[in-house]
């Protein structure tokens, strides 16, 4: 199914809502039977695929930009998880659910319903991790693709060249609306597994409402994975954890359930984990709490700015944890000095999770440094490439990755453009692999070698008369590099007080009235 075959793709079911999913869901509609691409024009008249169905857990679109402020879900896994010893282990915190008899009948239009517990909801994980205050760290024309337009960001934005996380909320809303994505979209449907059957891809669904929730089973031509890997967070396994947070419930959470600065105030905070999430928290715990300790592997590798900013004035560096001691509310570190805390984030990162895909879709070591294997471009399933994924690259120029990745998808399937062999796959991932790592650095492309290695490969893939989506934003790659300065910058302000929250505020205000 590669090179000089036909594909007869009519059907797809895309998983997740997303910027992936939505990216995806734009670029088949705008595909053409003749394999011809209309981006950034009307849907095609004659559209390759038939039927395209998204399907997403969450009662809205926009994937981690469509946060729950008031509603983060679990601090950490519930108890009786960490007491497994197993809470690092994707597939103990987000389990999978059993489906109902009579599943094999069941379909959309007859489902079976049956009676769902809050806590199977919240263990689907299914709260962004956005809070409020949060604000991108990449520059406002690179969060958006690149047939929508790029909104003046005037330097008088005290976040220059940033933008909110409620501005990429809206411009994804927009995008939907003006599209008219939405009735391709299911939402409050949770994927529960998908499997090939012949030579359809079964796809098992439960959508929720309340407390009841309907199963059913469809079926597709090929299938688009595009949950990202901002979901299910990743709890390092450490010694007397567990204990810890049973004695003192409510003194550890994870970076995905924080939402207000409040709970700084006056406290003695550790976070765990030297990234840009961590980074992100202190600017904001600096002004308020009494004290800020930073616990990290070493140096950052990808945002030059983190390793000066966390050693930084009044912060305490320290290096990994060996264990926590409930009995002393203390924390002993690798070089063997301890230190107590009031309150402990977790700010660890993700698993990249597929559960519904178990055998299709290999995680090596799951953790947050791991690699999908088995994906051609970071995106065809080498094992068949009726499967694909989304976002599992990681890049500063997400958005222009995500678009890439759809826009080869829609030439490949369309049967516009050809896979090369199979043997040239894996060539092209053990080569990779060797210049790379077997890990999570395998997926990184910094701004520099994102077109090249990545975006002009899968660009021989697209449909008939697409643009390549960097042919005009390629121009401003510069404005990454300047954009790690402004985030040293921002990172000084907001940790001594000349920004605080009320600046974030006022942001959103201009950006409200600019919406009027």
């Amino acid at each position: 199914m590669t090179f000089g075959v036909q594909f007869q793709v009519k059907s797809v079911a895309i998983i997740g809502a997303g910027p992936s999913g939505l990216a995806a869901l734009y670029e088949l509609l705008h595909t053409s039977r003749e394999g011809t691409s209309s981006v950034g024009g009307a849907s095609s008249e004659s559209p390759a695929f038939e039927e395209v169905v998204v399907f997403e857990q969450k009662n809205k679109s926009g994937g981690i930009w469509a946060p729950y402020y008031d509603d983060p879900g679990y601090l950490l896994p519930p108890q009786d998880l960490l007491e497994t010893s197993q809470y690092n282990n994707p597939d103990v915190i987000h389990p999978k659910v059993k489906p109902p008899k009579g599943i094999d009948e069941a379909t959309f239009e007859k489902p079976i319903e049956v009676e769902v517990a809050d806590r199977e909801q919240k263990l689907q994980w299914a709260a962004s991790g956005v809070y409020a205050d949060l604000f991108t760290n990449i520059p406002s024309r690179f969060m958006r693709f690149s047939y929508l337009p790029n909104p003046h960001n005037s330097k008088e934005n005290k976040i220059y060249p940033f933008i909110t996380n409620q501005e990429v909320e809206s411009r994804l809303n927009n995008f939907i609306n003006e599209n008219d994505l939405e009735k391709h979209i299911r939402l409050n449907s949770h994927v529960d597994s998908v499997e090939k059957l012949g030579q359809k891809w079964v796809v098992t669904v439960k959508e929720t409402g309340g407390r009841k929730a309907k199963w059913y089973r469809q079926s597709f031509d090929a299938v688009i994975v595009a949950n990202g890997h901002y979901t299910v967070p990743y709890i390092p396994k450490t010694p007397g954890l567990a204990e810890f947070n049973k004695v003192h419930p409510g003194s550890i959470i994870h970076s995905k359930a924080y939402r207000d600065p409040s709970i700084f105030d006056g406290k003695k905070v550790l976070f765990v984990g030297g990234s840009i999430t961590s980074l992100d928290l202190v600017k904001y715990a600096f002004p308020r709490a009494s004290q800020v300790t930073i616990s990290k592997r070493g140096p950052h590798l990808v945002f030059p700015y983190i390793n000066a900013a966390s050693e930084s004035q009044g912060i305490v560096t320290k290096p990994t944890i060996d264990r926590f001691d409930a009995s002393s509310k203390s924390v002993t570190y690798s070089d063997g000095t301890k230190g107590e805390y009031d309150l402990i984030i977790l700010a660890t990162g993700y698993h990249y999770h597929y559960p519904f895909l178990r055998d299709a879709l290999k995680v090596i070591d799951p953790s947050n440094l791991s690699r999908v294997k088995g994906l051609y471009l970071d995106v065809f399933s080498m094992k068949d490439p009726t499967l694909a994924a989304l976002s599992v690259s990681v890049t500063p120029l997400n958005f222009h990755a995500i678009e890439s990745e759809a826009m080869a998808i829609a030439g490949v399937w369309s049967n516009a453009k050809a896979l090369p062999s199979i043997e040239d796959q894996y060539k092209w991932e053990n080569k990779r692999v060797e210049a790379t790592a077997d890990s999570l650095f395998f997926h990184y492309y910094d701004h520099e070698h994102l077109v090249p290695d990545l975006v002009d490969k899968l660009f021989e893939l697209a449909p008939k008369k697409r643009q390549h989506p960097l042919q005009e934003d390629g121009k401003f790659l510069s404005e990454i590099d300047e954009a790690y300065a402004y985030q040293e910058l921002l990172f000084y302000q907001f940790k001594h007080g000349y920004l605080n929250s009320d600046d974030m505020q006022e942001s959103l205000s201009k950006l409200s009235l600019s919406l009027q």
